[in-house]
């Protein structure tokens, strides 16, 4: 698979201090690994991941005056593509025959 989108969240003071930052999950992803950010500010606290390491919300982000919370990240997966052509090599030549 390959990493794909990374949605960073930057929270501000907001009332009531204790917030919960949920994403939803794009429709053409696979769910990533979440990681909660970090905070500034006196008595500031930085949030957990709720639903395991691919969980789309952090919850328990307690943001005071003059504090921000940063890096709340929200990775996402594309989806695996297969393509191209098969073909058996009947007479050990390596090159494909046109039917």
């Amino acid at each position: 698979m390959q990493a794909g989108l990374i949605a960073m969240a930057r929270c501000h003071r907001q009332t009531p201090p204790d917030t919960r930052s949920p994403r939803p999950q794009p429709g053409a992803y696979l769910p990533g690994r979440t990681t909660a950010g970090t905070v500034t500010g006196t008595n500031s606290v930085a949030g957990t991941v709720f639903g395991g390491v691919t969980g789309n919300v952090i919850q328990g982000i307690k943001v005071y005056s003059n504090g921000v919370s940063i890096n709340n990240n929200f990775g996402e997966l594309q989806a695996a593509t297969l393509s191209g052509y098969v073909f058996i090599d009947t007479n050990s030549n390596a090159a494909p025959r046109r039917h």
